[in-house]
Formats: C-alpha cells, sequence, structure tokens
C-alpha cells in the first residue's frame, strides 16, 4: 500500500474503508477521506480535491480511476497491511513521533482483531482437546494474542472459543457497500490466512523479516516525503513566480490602458478646439454679415427719415404759402374794401338821397360778386390742399408699404438667420425686434404729435380768420343800418369761418362741455343725499332672468351693471364683448359691440356710460356708449397707457383703477393726477365707486381681500376685511350712500357701512343662488339690487326694502 493511504476503522464500527486519501490537504487538516484516483508515479491514492491540486502540479503523471482499480498496488498494500498487523496498537513505534500515524496504527490493531475472529471462523475447524489436557479459555483481548511470537494449542482453542463467542452476533453481509470492497475483503482474507500459516512455522523468522520491512517502509516513505516536499515547494515558487509575473502583465497593462485613455482625451481635445476654431470663424463672419445688414438697414432708414423731413418742409412750406396767400387776399379785399368805402363815403355827401338805394343795391350785388368770387378763390385753395393732402397721404402711405416690405424683409432674413444661428442669436433677435417696434411706436407716436399740431395749427388759423371776418361783418353791419345783410351759413348750429368750415353743434357743444358743466351735473353737484346710508336692506324676495342672446359665443359672465334714471338696465358682457340694454322686465331689447373685454362701466349721464376695456399688448381704453331711441350708439373713446380694470364718474371727473394704482382723469381723457397707489402685489386696487357727495372714494383689493375707503384727495381712511369677503371684486354704492360689495368667495353680497369699517348685513349667499358674483348694482326705480354672476348667462334681482 501507499506511504499514507493505510486503511483505517472507528473503533466499534462495522464500515472498514478500503482506501485513504494521502494528499497533503487532508494530511494538513488531520482528516480521513476515502481514496478515489491512484497515481502510479507518485505511488499514492488521492481524495477528489486533492486529485484536483495534483492534476496541477503534475500534468504527466498516469492516474487511475476506480474504474482501473485491479490495477492499484494490490501488492504493496498488502505488504503493508501483513506489516501493520503485527504493530502492537497498545504503544507507538520506535523513532514514530506523528500522533496521527500512532492513531492510524491503532485502528490497524483494530483491523488485525476482527480479521483475525473472522478468518479463524472461516478456515480453521475446531480441534478438540485431548484427553489429559488442560482446556485453557482463551483471552478476550485480540491483540494480546496477535502480539505473542508463536501459535499454540492454547490460542488455537482461544481462537476457537472467540469464533464460538462471535457466533452470537455474527458479521452482517451487506457491510461492504460494493464488488471491489467484497474483493478487498477477501485479498485480506487470503492474505491473514497465509500470514497465520507463517506464522505456525517460522515465527521468529517472519519477525526478523517484519523488522526488516518496517525499516526500509519507513526509509521509503521518508525519502517520498522529503521528495514530495521538495516537489512542492518548487511548484509553490513556481506559482509565486506565476503570480508576480501575471501582476507584472495587469500593471503593465494598466499603463497602457491608462495611456491609450490619456491619448483619446488629447485627440478629442484637439478635435473640439479645431471645431471651436472653425465655429469661432463661422460666427465672425456671420457676425460681419449682420453688421452689414444693419448698417445697410440704418442707411435705409436715414434716407428715408430724411425724405420723411423733405416732405415735412415742402408741407410746411405748401401751408405758409397758403396763409401768405390767405392774408394777402384778405388785404388786398380790405383795400379795396376801404376804398370803395371811401367811394361811397364821398358819393354819399354828393348824392346822398338821391342815390342811396341804387348805392345799396350796387353794393349788395358787388358783395354777393365778391363773396362768390371768394367762395371760388376758396374752394379752389381747397381743391389744392385736398390734392396736396391726398399726395402726402400717397407718400406716406408709399413710406408705410416701403416700411412694412422692409419689416418683411427683415422677418425673412431673421428667418433665415435663426435657422442658421439656432441658440446664438435668440437673444439678439429679442434685442432687435424691441428696438423696431420702439422705433416705430416713435414713429408712429412723432407723426400722431405731427398730425395733432397741424391740426391745432389749422384749427387756430381757422378761428383767426373767423374772427376777422367776422369783425369786418360786424363793422359793416354797424355802418349800415338798414339793407340786406351779407351771405352766412345759418344752418341750425353751425358758424362760417373764412375758410368755409362748417362747425357743427357737436363741436361747439364739446367745447361748452369742457368749458361749462351740463345742469344736470349742476343739479347733482347742489342736491343733498336723500335717505339714510346706513339703512340696512331687507330682501322681500328674488328673481331670475336669462339675458343671453343666440349672437353671443359664450356663457355670459357679467362684469359691471348700470342703471338708467328711466329704469332700463345695462349689462356688460365680458365673455362676448358686449354690452346689452335690458328694460324694466330685464328682457334684452338692444346691444352693442366692444373692441374687447368689458371689466367696468359707469353712468356718465342719464343716457351715455363709459365703458373700461381691457385689450392685449396695452390696447386699453375708455369707450363712451349712448342710448338713442333705445338703441345703442358706440361714441368716442381715449387710450390709457395703463390697464383699466375699474371706473367711476362724479361731475366730469373720471376715476380709474390700474389693478395697483388709482387715477384722476377728464372726460376728455387728460390725466390730472394718481389718488393712491399700493405696489405689493398685482391686484391691490381693482374697482373703484364714488359716494354721491364725493367726499369719498371706496376701493376693492381683491389680492388683500379688503375694502378700502379713501378722501377726495387719496388719503386713506378705513380699511374693512371678513372672511365672508374674499377676493372682493363688485362694488356700488346708492344714490343714498348705502356701500354694496360682493365677494367672489364665499359667494356673498354684503352691506357695508357708509365709513366702511363694518358689516351692516349680509344680503345674500350661496344658497340663494349666488355664485362667483362679479357685480352688484342698485335700482331705485324697482327698489331692486341686481347681481351679476361669472359664467352663468342669468342675472339674480333681489327686491328689497
Amino acid at each position: 500500500m501507499a506511504s499514507f493511504s493505510q486503511s483505517s476503522i472507528e473503533e466499534g464500527s462495522d464500515f472498514v474503508p478500503e482506501y485513504l486519501c494521502s494528499g497533503s490537504a487532508c494530511k494538513d487538516k488531520s482528516t480521513v477521506m476515502n481514496a478515489e484516483v491512484y497515481c502510479e508515479t507518485c505511488d499514492k491514492f488521492f481524495c477528489k480535491k486533492c486529485c484536483g491540486l495534483h492534476d496541477q502540479l503534475f500534468r504527466g503523471h498516469n492516474v487511475l480511476g476506480k474504474e482501473h482499480e485491479n490495477k492499484w498496488s494490490v501488492s504493496k498494500e498488502k505488504d503493508s497491511t501483513s506489516q501493520k498487523l503485527k504493530v502492537d496498537s497498545s504503544r507507538p513505534q520506535p523513532g514514530n513521533k506523528d500522533p496521527s500515524k500512532n492513531r492510524v496504527l491503532n485502528k490497524i490493531a483494530a483491523i488485525e482483531q476482527r480479521v483475525s475472529k473472522t478468518s479463524k471462523a472461516v478456515e480453521m475447524p475446531a480441534k478438540k482437546p485431548s484427553q489429559g489436557q488442560e482446556t485453557i479459555r482463551p483471552s478476550r483481548d485480540a491483540s494480546t494474542a496477535g502480539a505473542q511470537g508463536h501459535v499454540s494449542s492454547d490460542n488455537v482453542s482461544g481462537r476457537r472459543a472467540g469464533w464460538n463467542d462471535d457466533k452470537k452476533n455474527p458479521m452482517r453481509e451487506g457491510t461492504f457497500t460494493t464488488d471491489a470492497e467484497k474483493d478487498q475483503s477477501e485479498l485480506f482474507k487470503d492474505e491473514l490466512r497465509n500470514q497465520l500459516n507463517n506464522r505456525e512455522r517460522h515465527p521468529q523468522q517472519l519477525e526478523k523479516e517484519r523488522v526488516r520491512k518496517e525499516e526500509r517502509e519507513k526509509r521509503r516513505l521518508e525519502e517520498q516525503r522529503v521528495s514530495m516536499q521538495l516537489e512542492y515547494e518548487e511548484a509553490q515558487n513556481k506559482i509565486k513566480a506565476r503570480e508576480a509575473e501575471m501582476s507584472d502583465l495587469e500593471r503593465r497593462l494598466q499603463q497602457l490602458e491608462v495611456e491609450r485613455v490619456r491619448n483619446e482625451k488629447e485627440q478629442e481635445n484637439r478635435r473640439l478646439e479645431e471645431q471651436r476654431v472653425r465655429m469661432q470663424l463661422e460666427y465672425e463672419e456671420e457676425k460681419k454679415k449682420i453688421k452689414a445688414r444693419e448698417e445697410e438697414l440704418n442707411n435705409r432708414e436715414r434716407h428715408l427719415e430724411e425724405q420723411r423731413v423733405s416732405m415735412q418742409l415742402e408741407y410746411e412750406e405748401a401751408q405758409k404759402k397758403i396763409k401768405a396767400r390767405e392774408a394777402e387776399v384778405l388785404k388786398r379785399q380790405a383795400d379795396e374794401m376801404k376804398k370803395e368805402a371811401e367811394q361811397k363815403r364821398r358819393e354819399a355827401d354828393d348824392e346822398k338821397l338821391r342815390k342811396q338805394q341804387e348805392q345799396k343795391e350796387q353794393e349788395n350785388r358787388r358783395l354777393e360778386e365778391q363773396r362768390v368770387r371768394m367762395q371760388l378763390e376758396y374752394e379752389e385753395e381747397k381743391k389744392k390742399i385736398k390734392a396736396r393732402e391726398e399726395e402726402l397721404n400717397n407718400r406716406e402711405r408709399h413710406l408705410q408699404q416701403l416700411e412694412k416690405e422692409r419689416v418683411r424683409k427683415e422677418e425673412r432674413e431673421k428667418r433665415r438667420l435663426e435657422e442658421q444661428r439656432v441658440s446664438m442669436q435668440l437673444e439678439y433677435e429679442e434685442a432687435q425686434k424691441k428696438i423696431k417696434a420702439r422705433e416705430a411706436e416713435v414713429l408712429k407716436r412723432q407723426a400722431d404729435e405731427m398730425k395733432k399740431e397741424a391740426e391745432q395749427k389749422r384749427r387756430e388759423a381757422d378761428d383767426e380768420k373767423l374772427r376777422k371776418h367776422q369783425e369786418q361783418i360786424e363793422r359793416k353791419r354797424r355802418e349800415r343800418e338798414q339793407g340786406l345783410k351779407p351771405y352766412t351759413a345759418s344752418s341750425e348750429g353751425a358758424s362760417w369761418n373764412p375758410a368755409g368750415n362748417l362747425h357743427s353743434r357737436e363741436s361747439t357743444e364739446k367745447q361748452d362741455y369742457h368749458n361749462e358743466k351740463p345742469e344736470w351735473l349742476k343739479l347733482q353737484s347742489t342736491r343733498s343725499v336723500q335717505g339714510n346710508p346706513d339703512k340696512v336692506f331687507t330682501v322681500q324676495w328674488k328673481s331670475t332672468h336669462n339675458v343671453s342672446i343666440p349672437s353671443d359665443s359664450d356663457i355670459c359672465s357679467f362684469t359691471a351693471i348700470c342703471v338708467l334714471p328711466d329704469g332700463k338696465v345695462l349689462v356688460a358682457d365680458h365673455s362676448n364683448k358686449k354690452v346689452k340694454l335690458l328694460d324694466q322686465q330685464y328682457q334684452v331689447f338692444s346691444h352693442c359691440g366692444v373692441t374687447n373685454r368689458v371689466l367696468d362701466m359707469c353712468l356718465i349721464t342719464p343716457s351715455e356710460v363709459a365703458v373700461a376695456v381691457y385689450g392685449d399688448s396695452k390696447k386699453h381704453e375708455v369707450q363712451f356708449i349712448t342710448v338713442t331711441q333705445s338703441k345703442l350708439v358706440s361714441g368716442r373713446k381715449f387710450r390709457l397707457q395703463h390697464e383699466c380694470s375699474g371706473i367711476a364718474h362724479y361731475q366730469g371727473d373720471l376715476f380709474i383703477c390700474s389693478g395697483e394704482a388709482l387715477f384722476k382723469y377728464t372726460l376728455s381723457g387728460k390725466q390730472v393726477c394718481r389718488l393712491y397707489e399700493n405696489q405689493s402685489d398685482e391686484l391691490t386696487v381693482y374697482s373703484c365707486a364714488v359716494s354721491p357727495t364725493g367726499d369719498r372714494l371706496y376701493i376693492t383689493s381683491p389680492e388683500q381681500n379688503k375694502l378700502l375707503t379713501l378722501a377726495r384727495d387719496g388719503t386713506l381712511l378705513a380699511t374693512y376685511s371678513d372672511p365672508a369677503l374674499w377676493r372682493p371684486s363688485g362694488l356700488h354704492v346708492t344714490p343714498a350712500g348705502q356701500v354694496l360689495v360682493c365677494g367672489c368667495w364665499p359667494d356673498t353680497v354684503l352691506q357695508v357701512g357708509r365709513e366702511g369699517e363694518s358689516k351692516l348685513a349680509t344680503l345674500a349667499t350661496q344658497e340663494d343662488g349666488v355664485v362667483w358674483p362679479r357685480s352688484v348694482c342698485y335700482s331705485s326705480t324697482t327698489s331692486s339690487i341686481i347681481v351679476g354672476l361669472a359664467g352663468d348667462d342669468n342675472i339674480l334681482v333681489f327686491r328689497v326694502e
């Protein structure tokens, strides 16, 4: 058997392993494993784990598996087994200092005991003792019998006795698990039989031979151990050298990888730098093109400006020539009139009585002819002026067309540049658009100012001519007490001027309106407030009326309500951009469209209202609508420079809210002053109303959820807030001074005291059908409170006392 492949068995166990692993791993861990393979070169048995290590170190060795078990070194195994059977298990062998070997020897002794019992029972028949011989009871210790140098009859009888004893507990068949184990067991049995026979015949010779074999086996095992140790150390050195070589290769690979990454980064950086330089050059070229284009556009603008200035100068020169011609005509007429008057005076002194009637007739004919001549001259001059104006208008239209064409070309150029530059020129294009819009606005403003100045100069010239002509007529009228007066335009409400213009009654009324307040405003300013301003309304009943019309394109949203003195009601429909006229039964019988969405409305005269229009792109304006023969007629309007969310009127003054400030305007659209301002948020000054006496102004602040009370000069007098008044919008003051305000949440209509510091009553809530109220108004004709809702075609009418 191989050096460390001795068979072993646990004491008290029936299983006997055939071959033990002699690998270094099992030896180091002091484990006992069954051998699976046999190496003929190394003459050793190995388990599966040790076999893997052996194959890695010694690939050229011849290894035999279980399928070639018949080729394993059985003779060596028998020799080693026969020698080890005679080793005393009670003490270690001399020179053997390894405890694991002592354990193996102890197990071999146990095997010897059981195999001896089995072999005696099978091969040796029992011998009866002869007469006269004393039967000796064999010892139960098998190890003592195996250690004796010779075999006596006592030992034979002892073995027989052991067999008889073992019959009580015989070895069961099936202890060996495989056929190889059974064959191995048979070989052991044969070997043991031969050893027992040799012991009986030559005990001393066998003992010496056994000792010599053990010594040779020990020397061989020691040599084999030394050689295996050297091979193991050599293999370890090779493994370490291999590991060092692998580590060097890994370091080299890492260095190569780092160098490759660095090279790639350098190449990428060079490529990006070249791309950046190329893009920079392209950007510079595009920038140069843009600058050239801007210079070209600036030159064109300068050329257009020069043309406009030259045309303006020509227009002014034409005006001067016209004025000089008119002055010359007037001077010539005055001289002629003086000469004629002198001649008439002389003739009157000579033939005063006789030719008085004839002179008057001649004078009348002369004046008529002069008038006709002047009329014809005026018509000619007027035609020339119109032709000149048409020429100027055509030039202006041509300039506008050129400007539009230029704008279109610039837009196309911008789109092309936008496609090329994508992200680089976004900010630049926005700046260009703002500059162009500002320039167009400035040009438009300048044109409007020039038109206004020209119109003002023309009106002043007309007024001067009219004044001179009236003086001449008045002087002639005084000179002649009798006779026909010169021809004048006697149309109702019109007056004559030298230029032949008819000043209509409308312009006269406008001048008188600004100079003197109408009678109804005088009555409004002198009358006293009738009723108690703190009288609380009591709601009697409610009714609902649908005021939508088929031409409405959306659901109605009523942001303002006004009641006329005759009981008719005007409602502003924010969603459909309309103002609707209702009769006393709240039926729509007329409507008028506005330019944009209406936010508020106030009464100007008994038949005229002012509408606050909120437009896009800063197009905010106030539009006046007149009720004429039960129809709504759109009238004049003026533009605002700020938003217009609320409007109120008192004695010719308009109070307009911009969302952040309260302004005072005249009816002609001139801003007087800024009364109040709060820029802490967006909607802090939304809607407004004026008390009947004009001493208080009420303002709603939706963002702050407050109702503000101001003095006439804009001083803050009181502030009121209430949980039931969240985001107040609609606001109205009755003729008696009662303050009504509606809150969008929680959908309430409240009555507030005149001082604006306390709530007097809650007139309507969501339970009464009030959902998102936007406007409120009181009708003294029907003693009702009218509430307009947002997103609803109906209005609510509450009869109160």
